[in-house]
């Protein structure tokens, strides 16, 4: 008689409850001695948010996988476009640009050999068909017959394109791409434009298509055979997988719905999409059903959202931004520290007329009530440390100031002055071990630390620049963003010295942070639209693109001694109020089943 390790090459665990860490998978049986039974973790599909996309643009392309994707093409209102995004899984990087740019262009293949071809240059179609080598694209053999909206399957050397639009009607025409040429091959059975592909060129399935079509056709090389339909009528849907698992999800009128594909029939998943839309990457990774990804699209609106389809025996649930209570006075160029459950405001202004307050209010997680005020009124203030223990520095009353307060939780007393009077610092660290650096109004690069008394003057940033934020202590710090010229500069500080890291993926100045120097959140800022609302989270090496917040911040404050993965923002430009909360992505184990003989 086999084991059941014989049989499935696992061994049974004896466990006190029902996770094992990263060796839970499915098939796997343990014996949970709390309970007396034995179990087996259960893959459950879900979807979760992934970095934005650089450009929101629709009707592009893709191909890759979950965590080396790739977008490209695409409409970014009011025309076509030739950008190409690199995605690592966590946030999206510009690649070299198409030779021509395009919209409902067909595309397959991966991060380093993509394939495209056809689509809308303009008014008309095009045959034109490119090749992507993971840096640049190189003008190829161009299709038979010119078209857009095509189903894509295969690889950047077997590849098939299927049906599509060559206006003014659509057209049943396939052809297969042998790495260098097109040629014809069989037609599917009717005219159809905006399905989407799974699978080879020798092992392919087709499904959906405009506006509302719910076929599925399989092809095997030659011949195309119907299949079992989908649920859910619809064209222009994200895809992946291959013949035997696949996954399609959004299209039509903005779909939330996704059919997994078993190699026989579709099954409508209980996971939607958060975001419903169409006209996403068309071509995710090319076998397997169990982790895929759309980008972009159009929800109404074009976007920039990412999302990834994973079927696993954890559930991912990806970081967002809820709302918090507001401010009691709106403001921006304001002071901020503690954490997302203690915060502390202090100080800034409003405009028209300019006002500048020397107000403090305190934050309990969900509501600002008002404590003792500054001795000194003033914007444009810089602070670090805790709601019980708060330190707030330099900023401009008139005149740039240097004058430094203290906040033990009821009322705020003066200190001795920084050595250089500073305004729109950066700054981190605690009350007995702060740190202040660049400022304004020479740009400066100084930096100067705090140990409860007094200031010193220590190395210089590498630099200069103001409106800047920073995260980590006095001995480990973050420095990132400013102006002039609205930077994206990132330096990191060890006690004595500055040292340049990777650059954040979005330029911006008046923008807040927190975290420690491995871990750290940046957000909010401008002047672009885009850099209002990015948030952007560093892992010590890199910056990556995370969830947006849901209104416009700029000279904003945050709680900067909260964790990257519990921040807080609040207040801006504008005599903001408003108060956003960020909790970051959580990864949990599914429920494991219980096995029941009888």
């Amino acid at each position: 008689m086999s084991t059941y390790q014989e049989l499935k090459g696992l061994k049974i665990k004896y466990l006190d409850g029902d996770t094992s860490g990263d060796r839970l998978i499915e098939g796997e049986i343990f014996y949970n001695s709390t309970s007396f039974q034995l179990k087996a973790p259960i893959a459950i599909a879900n979807f979760s948010s992934g970095g934005h996309l650089g450009t929101a643009r629709y009707t592009l392309a893709g191909g890759g996988t979950q965590t080396a994707g790739l977008a490209f093409g695409g409409d970014v209102l009011p025309g076509p476009s030739a950008l190409t995004e690199e995605y690592n899984g966590l946030n999206w990087s510009g690649g070299g640009n198409l030779n021509t740019a395009r919209r409902s262009l067909f595309g397959c293949g991966t991060q380093t050999a993509a394939l495209a071809a056809g689509g809308n240059p303009g008014p008309s179609t095009t045959a034109n068909s490119e090749e992507y080598d993971g840096s640049s694209w190189t003008e190829g053999n161009n299709l038979g017959t010119a078209r857009r909206n095509m189903a894509a399957a295969g690889s950047q050397t077997a590849a098939v394109a299927v049906g599509g639009q060559n206006p003014p009607g659509e057209v049943a025409n396939v052809e297969e791409y042998n790495g260098t040429s097109w040629s014809e091959v069989n037609d599917i059975p009717s005219a159809d434009a905006g399905s989407s592909g799974l699978g080879t060129q020798i092992d392919a399935v087709i499904a959906g298509g405009a506006p509302n079509s719910t076929t599925s056709l399989a092809y095997d090389g030659t011949n195309w055979t119907a299949t079992n339909s989908i649920n859910t009528g619809r064209g222009h849907a994200s895809s992946g997988g291959d013949s035997t698992s696949g996954v399609i999800f959004g299209g039509g009128s903005n779909s939330t719905a996704a059919e997994t594909w078993d190699g026989t029939s579709w099954t409508t998943s209980s996971a939607t999409l958060g975001d419903g839309r169409a006209q996403m990457t068309q071509a995710g990774p090319i076998g397997s059903g169990t982790a895929s990804f759309g980008a972009g699209g159009y929800s109404p609106g074009v976007v920039t959202v990412t999302e990834e389809w994973t079927v696993s025996t954890s559930t991912i649930i990806g970081d967002s931004w809820a709302s918090g209570g507001n401010l009691n006075q709106g403001r921006g160029s304001l002071g901020g520290c503690g954490t997302q459950t203690a915060g502390l405001a202090f100080g800034g202004s409003s405009f028209p007329p300019l006002t500048r307050y020397n107000l403090s209010e305190e934050y309990n997680g969900s509501s600002w009530s008002e404590g003792n005020n500054l001795d000194q009124a003033r914007n444009s203030i810089a602070g670090c440390g805790t709601q019980t223990a708060g330190l707030g520095f330099g900023g401009y009353i008139g005149p740039v100031t240097g004058k430094t307060e203290e906040y033990d939780g009821t009322s705020w007393s003066e200190q001795n002055d920084l050595n250089t009077a500073g305004y729109d610092m950066g700054s981190c660290g605690t009350q007995t071990a702060g740190l202040g650096f660049g400022g304004y109004n020479t740009h400066t690069n100084l930096t100067e630390e705090y140990d409860g008394s007094s200031w010193t003057e220590t190395g210089n940033l590498n630099t200069g620049r103001n409106t800047l934020s920073g995260a980590g202590t006095q001995t480990a710090g973050l420095a990132f963003g400013g102006r002039p010229g609205t930077k994206n500069n990132t330096e990191e500080y060890n006690g004595s010295t500055w040292t340049d890291s990777n650059t954040m993926n979005v330029a911006r100045m008046g923008l807040a942070g927190s975290g420690t120097q491995t871990a750290a959140i940046a957000f909010g800022g401008g002047p672009s639209s885009a850099a209002n609302i990015a948030t952007e989270l560093y892992d010590g090496t890199s910056w990556t693109i995370s969830s947006n917040t849901a209104a416009s911040h700029q000279q904003c404050a945050g709680g900067n001694a909260s964790p990257n993965s519990a921040s807080l923002i609040f207040g801006g430009g504008g005599n903001q109020t408003g108060t956003e909360e960020f909790t970051g992505a959580t990864t949990t184990i599914n429920a494991a089943k219980t096995i029941d003989f009888d």
